[in-house]
């Protein structure tokens, strides 16, 4: 679901899916600021990457002797998020727990 914000100078639109903002435009002479996810290049204007960025060898990582899978930029990006709170002034997303968003958060130095 896309989400709208504005004020004078700008319009802003964010969607819930992957809790991205889609559209920052200027409201004077009507210029875009973000990518316009055109898929041919890239699908995407301004994505959420967690728990990472970029990608690991074969989409893997070891920890505690376990291996867990990761997909390139994390798993935000491609999750479906909640709007807690929408006003005049801002909108708040949240991204759930879910089981699809499994990955080691042991503490920090520990091998």
């Amino acid at each position: 679901m896309l989400f709208e914000l504005e004020n004078s100078t700008l319009k802003i639109t964010a969607d819930e899916h992957g809790g991205e903002l889609k559209s920052v435009t200027s409201k004077k002479d009507g210029t875009e600021y973000l990518w316009n996810s055109d898929p041919t290049w890239w699908k995407y204007s301004a994505p959420v990457l967690f728990p990472i960025v970029g990608k690991l060898v074969n989409g893997k990582y070891r920890a505690e002797g376990k291996e867990f899978d990761l997909p390139g930029h994390g798993f935000a990006r491609t999750s479906d998020f909640e709007c807690v709170r929408e006003d005049n002034n801002e909108i708040v997303f949240r991204l759930n727990w879910s089981d699809n968003h499994i990955i080691y958060a042991g503490p920090i130095g520990r091998r």
